[in-house]
């Protein structure tokens, strides 16, 4: 009998989904069971970088999968992106009784859409209950990209009513790595969004419908497009309208092409478009400084 459980891992604002599994294999009561029949039991616990202030979502989908054949659990990642996805499967300190090969950690760069087994588990004590405390970790974006100097068009059309917000290093919310070198327009809410620069939308998310200034509650919760270009680095709009994206995974767009409308969601002070660009390092997402072309020229994102 095969046996397979899933778990949809989507990373929010933290950047770290944990998962704790405990595995259980057969004990005293069981040992006229086949291996093959033997139960699992699993629970899920999520972990993260608490950084107050946080604005947007940086973690992408991952699901983790795990098939159970003859005693042997075969542990698998999807990743569900439109875009390469680096993914870490690692344990913490409540193993027992295991062992795994490949030994853990390990960690893979996966393509658009693949499916890719990472691991199998098996006690090493066949009358003993295994325990498997297994952490998982996926970043968006191919840690080998290196970004090209582009000058990037604004996101918005130059004769909306649009200011400046938060520029590179804004005090409010870009200090952290996936968003300090990110900047913040100023627009009422249903303005065009508009593609920066071509590429392919790696990932939406267009189901939330309000934000506000606790980032307890509202970090997780911006509506965004991610869109990766030619050069491996990505395109972050976000605070997007609800329902308010135009496009979908695995569409690709055109520098200037309309792609959604602006909002007001996440962890917002007020109506705004975040745009930020942003490259996977190995296993951590940041931010990185770009040149932005206004109608009177480059804009003054430094401070």
């Amino acid at each position: 009998m095969n046996k397979r459980f899933r778990y949809a891992a989507i990373g929010g604002i933290f950047g770290l989904l944990a998962i704790g599994l405990w595995l259980q294999a057969s004990t005293s009561a069981d040992k006229g069971i086949s291996a093959s029949r033997k139960k699992i039991a699993w629970h899920k616990s999520v972990a993260g970088n608490k950084a107050a202030g946080q604005a947007l979502p940086s973690l992408s989908g991952n699901e983790i999968e795990f098939e159970t054949i003859d005693g042997i659990v075969y542990v698998y990642v999807n990743n569900r992106l439109s875009g390469p996805m680096q993914v870490q499967l690692s344990e913490g300190s409540s193993s027992r009784n295991t062992e795994a090969w490949p030994s853990l950690p390990v960690s893979y760069v996966l393509e658009p859409k693949q499916r890719k087994l990472l691991t199998r588990l098996q006690a090493i004590d066949q009358n003993a209950p295994m325990i498997r405390d297994l952490r998982s970790l996926g970043i968006p974006g191919d840690p080998h990209a290196i970004p090209e100097d582009v000058a990037y068009s604004l996101p918005i059309d130059e004769n909306s009513h649009w200011e400046l917000g938060q520029e590179f290093n804004g005090e409010y919310s870009h200090h952290d790595e996936q968003n300090r070198y990110a900047v913040d327009f100023i627009v009422p809410i249903g303005t065009p969004v508009l593609a920066a620069r071509a590429g392919v939308v790696m990932e939406t998310i267009a189901n939330y419908g309000s934000g506000g200034q606790d980032a307890k509650i509202y970090a997780s919760r911006a509506n965004f497009i991610r869109i990766l270009h030619d050069d491996g680095s990505m395109g972050l709009y976000a605070h997007l309208q609800e329902n308010g994206i135009l496009v979908k995974a695995g569409q690709r767009v055109g520098l200037g092409e309309m792609i959604g409308y602006s909002g007001n969601t996440g962890f917002s002070s007020g109506p705004h478009l975040h745009f930020a660009l942003q490259i996977n390092t190995g296993l951590r997402l940041v931010s990185i400084p770009f040149r932005m072309v206004g109608p009177e020229g480059n804009l003054p994102l430094s401070q």
